[in-house]
């Protein structure tokens, strides 16, 4: 009785996920191409992670993604590996300032993660990590795992393994907000084609940021007013730690927003 029980949840968790979903209440997005994805999210078949996304189950954005920097590298693309290097280093330029948690370093040649060393570009100095550690994936694949007290805008790169360099892939860390519980204080509602539609506070954290708003689909949308009474929310549904946030707001519209964080109830 108990093993059937578990089978059935085990089943009705698999048949209650929407083709482009996995994972227990089918909260995570299927991050490789064509969605092709297993129920661990595991990209199937001939299908890789989508660009821009990379690591376990694809679920971690990559802020090197066609960065200025050497296109070899950044282009999503573990096939495409550079062919010659001139200098002894590279640099991996970022658009932007980022809190730096980990990154992925892909060789086409075994025995050689072991050279590689990372610097860290800051806006006073290059940093090293003095407190990081790595974790070899696979004898081509290496993670570095670092604290930086402040934020970085690229990494430098060392050591024997470059002219073997496939790809660099920097996290922008996971979408946390997916399929959270998400509320507003009023709801815009619109007829479109004859089709009434609702633009709720879920809209927001449903994966799809289209910012067409009368196509319908992918904003959430407050009734209009001229204060900042009308607030938008997001709970998660246990404690996590958050680096950034990114916001798609609707083409046309304009957000003048205040955000607050309420880190314990």
């Amino acid at each position: 009785m108990f093993s059937s029980t578990i089978l059935s949840f085990y089943l009705s968790w698999i048949q209650a996920c929407t083709f482009g979903w996995f994972g227990p209440v089918c909260k995570y997005k299927c991050r490789c191409t064509a969605d092709s994805c297993d129920l661990d999210g595991v990209c199937t078949g001939t299908s890789r992670c989508k660009p821009g996304w990379f690591g376990p189950a694809c679920q971690y954005a990559d802020v090197a993604y066609r960065t200025n920097s050497i296109p070899e590298a950044i282009d999503g693309n573990d096939n495409t590996c550079i062919s010659s290097l001139k200098e002894e280093y590279i640099v991996i330029e970022l658009n932007g300032s980022y809190i730096f948690t980990w990154l992925r370093i892909l060789l086409s040649q075994a025995g050689f993660l072991a050279t590689l060393q990372v610097k860290y570009l800051t806006k006073a100095s290059i940093m090293e990590c003095i407190n990081g550690s790595s974790f070899n994936v696979d004898n081509l694949t290496i993670d570095i795992v670092c604290h930086i007290p402040m934020q970085i805008f690229g990494v430098n790169i060392t050591g024997e393994g470059l002219k073997y360099l496939c790809s660099v892939y920097i996290s922008g860390g996971r979408n946390l907000a997916l399929r959270e519980k998400a509320r507003q204080t009023s709801v815009y509602s619109e007829l479109i084609n004859n089709v009434r539609f609702n633009f709720t506070a879920d809209k927001a954290v449903d994966s799809r940021p289209n910012g067409r708003l009368h196509q319908g689909t992918g904003c959430a949308h407050t009734l209009q007013s001229s204060s900042m009474s009308e607030k938008w929310c997001v709970t998660f549904s246990q404690p996590r730690r958050i680096n950034r946030y990114v916001i798609y707001n609707r083409l046309g519209g304009t957000c003048n927003c205040v955000f607050v964080c309420l880190l314990n109830k």
